[in-house]
């Protein structure tokens, strides 16, 4: 009794001790689950099919949940059950059969599906009295206790996940919540294998697709193509106009090349080969298919090339496919009467300068990087006819590894140019 009169309570210093080491302990626990959690997402991160989800998945929910198996299988969209991952401490495997069962004989697997909800059985006396058909199959496994759960995304059933312990386990609230986090986890990740390999057919289909346009478009324009030259001895007004189906036919089949070539570099299949070349000789064959055009418009047009420079790695026929498109824009944009000149000149050490200078109106600031985006229009009146083949030239020079840049300024005209890498003195 105190001076008050007041009886003191003594403090229970054990239970003190004990709460706070209860709440250390489920301190560490979080944190322990936490980085658990954090490997699990690591590793789904680094899968991209469906398949490798579902070893990985197993493989980082049996070590997170510390349990002696575990499996993992797939559902797809049609509800079809795909063959089911086993993860045991001595291997990864993929099972020969596939884990969908007969009404007739129940699986914790098969009911956590149907039903679309977790299940816990904590010992084997549990186990045996929900799966008796089981009973040989669980004792032979050695499994003590079992949980399963469908993996769950947007209401749909994407797959199952289920672990099996060789001790007796008890699933309280924190450990089922825990349970429902790593399915979740394997859920998602699950679907982002899907519409990955979704985005993957899609790209597939429709590069098949434009190969197809392509080829079925090239057939009759080659007979039309073939039929104009035939004809091209006749009257000269009958070969003017021959002139012209040739010369529109060949536009089309331009078109037709950069719609194939835009779709490639799109998807990164662009068919680029980088060997040793002689530039003079691409630049000679170049200018020499496009001489015509170049005539047609009363240029001017000027090469300066030296005789020797030195070797360049680069896809010959690439190369020239630049060159012959940004001559042709060039001569579109060059004054009737106006110099066009070809500049191929060794730059810094290892480099090949190549630029072309035309004195045409000059190209807006703010326009200049947009004209290699092949999705953008300039305004009415302003660089009309580029269509899609400078942004095809800009992926075909960055294949190289490269850009292609430009400066324009009033009273000098335009320069597009664009650097290529000497070959190796070791390789020559």
């Amino acid at each position: 009794r105190g001076g008050g009169g007041r009886l003191r309570r003594p403090t229970n210093n054990t239970r003190l001790y004990e709460v706070a080491q209860q709440a250390r302990e489920h301190a560490e626990r979080s944190a322990d689950r936490l980085r658990r959690l954090q490997t699990v997402s690591e590793s789904l991160a680094q899968a991209t099919t469906a398949d490798d989800v579902c070893v990985a998945f197993g493989r980082e929910v049996r070590e997170a949940l510390r349990a002696a198996f575990c499996w993992v299988g797939r559902v797809q969209p049609d509800g079809m059950r795909l063959p089911l991952f086993q993860s045991t401490e001595r291997a990864d495997t993929a099972l020969s059969v596939t884990w969908h069962l007969s009404p007739e004989v129940p699986s914790p697997l098969g009911d956590a599906t149907d039903s679309g909800e977790a299940i816990f059985l904590e010992d084997r006396a549990y186990l045996f009295a929900a799966y008796p058909e089981m009973a040989g199959l669980i004792a032979a496994s050695g499994c003590e206790a079992m949980a399963a759960a469908p993996l769950i995304v947007d209401d749909r059933i994407v797959g199952v996940l289920a672990v099996g312990y060789d001790e007796p386990q008890t699933f309280a609230d924190t450990d089922r919540d825990f349970f429902g986090t790593l399915t979740a986890q394997g859920a998602t990740a699950l679907e982002r294998a899907r519409l990955y390999s979704d985005s993957e057919h899609a790209v597939l289909g429709q590069e098949y697709l434009i190969s197809v346009m392509a080829h079925d478009l090239k057939n009759p324009l080659s007979v039309i193509q073939m039929n104009a030259y035939m004809l091209e001895s006749g009257s000269p007004k009958e070969t003017k106009r021959i002139g012209s189906i040739m010369h529109a036919s060949e536009r089309i089949c331009a078109l037709i090349d950069n719609m194939v070539d835009l779709s490639s570099l799109k998807h990164g299949t662009l068919d680029v080969t980088l060997v040793a070349e002689d530039l003079a000789q691409v630049v000679r064959d170049a200018t020499e298919a496009i001489l015509l055009t170049l005539e047609t418009r009363e240029l001017i047009f000027e090469v300066r090339c030296p005789a020797s420079l030195p070797g360049v790695l680069c896809d010959r026929r690439r190369i020239q496919q630049v060159l012959m498109t940004l001559l042709s824009f060039t001569a579109k944009r060059a004054p009737t009467g106006s110099a066009l000149v070809l500049i191929v000149e060794p730059a810094s050490a290892g480099l090949v300068r190549v630029a072309i200078c035309d004195q045409g109106k000059p190209i807006a600031d703010e326009q200049q990087n947009d004209l290699f985006d092949p999705y953008w229009q300039p305004p009415p009146g302003h660089l009309q006819g580029m269509g899609l083949g400078l942004a095809v030239v800009n992926g075909i020079i960055r294949a190289h590894g490269g850009r292609v840049s430009v400066e324009s300024q009033a009273g000098t005209g335009t320069v597009f140019q664009f650097f290529l890498q000497t070959v190796p003195a070791a390789a020559d």
